[in-house]
């Protein structure tokens, strides 16, 4: 079965459910119901100019057409990690863009080399997409705990370089916290109860018609790409931030 056409009894029926579970909510309070029409008319704002990126590339599709657009959602992405960490853009986003670039390149490329067929337009914007969702929220992450690490540990960092660690033993600490926060993402998906709640993937792709093993190896293979990616990413950033965030005595900006 492939989803080609939305039945109108169906949607119909939806927006009646949704229009009724709206005014319950208005009754009861009203603050969330505004809050709700706020939310979804982002959301569907969002949704449409998804539409538009995605219909734009399948018609004008090259390599260039595609580097540009990879290129230009790892700057996005580096943009919303960098805000979500509460950080300046201007200091951290000379190592942060390369980071995400870095990241993009191990996941999508590392997909494609597994399945080259996704070399399709559509399917490298969902890749894409994908390997763009898991780096801006564990980049986000791991920048958030280094830069955190480093300014709450800055007495033991000088104590440790003081008695003759090198620089990169006294880092350690924040280096092993910063992964393990780029870690946590990919961590809670695969340990979350599949049998449940399986992925959206594993979910999205039954719905095109992808057989269920075909499917399930797709999701796997699509969790260690991203983690692949996070990985990469985050090492990349570190290696970067460590000549913004210290001189070159060693010791923090």
């Amino acid at each position: 079965m492939q989803i080609t056409d939305i039945s109108p009894w169906g949607v119909a029926l939806l927006l009646a459910l949704t229009a009724a579970y709206g005014a319950l909510l208005a009754h009861i309070d009203r603050k969330t119901m505004q809050r709700l029409v706020k939310v979804m008319a982002f959301f569907a704002g969002n949704m449409a100019v998804v539409v538009l990126y995605a219909w734009g590339l399948k018609q004008l599709w090259t390599w260039w057409t595609g580097l540009a657009w990879a290129l230009l959602l790892s700057v996005a992405v580096a943009f919303v990690a960098i805000s979500r960490a509460r950080l300046s853009w201007r200091r951290y986003l000379s190592a942060v863009l390369p980071a995400v670039v870095a990241g993009m390149t191990v996941g999508v490329g590392s997909m494609l080399l597994c399945l080259p067929q996704a070399e399709q337009p559509l399917a490298m914007v969902a890749l894409t997409a994908l390997t763009a969702t898991q780096l801006a929220t564990s980049l986000s992450q791991a920048m958030q705990i280094y830069t955190g690490s480093l300014h709450h540990t800055e007495d033991h960092y000088r104590y440790l370089v003081a008695n003759g660690a090198t620089h990169i033993e006294a880092v350690m600490p924040s280096v092993r916290r910063s992964l393990r926060a780029t870690l946590m993402p990919s961590l809670t998906a695969m340990s979350a109860l599949l049998v449940v709640m399986p992925p959206l993937l594993f979910c999205g792709l039954l719905l095109t018609g992808t057989q269920p093993l075909v499917a399930a190896a797709v999701t796997v293979l699509a969790m260690l790409a991203q983690t692949a990616a996070s990985v990469a990413a985050t090492l990349v950033m570190l290696w970067l931030l460590d000549h913004i965030l210290f001189k070159k005595t060693g010791q923090l900006n």
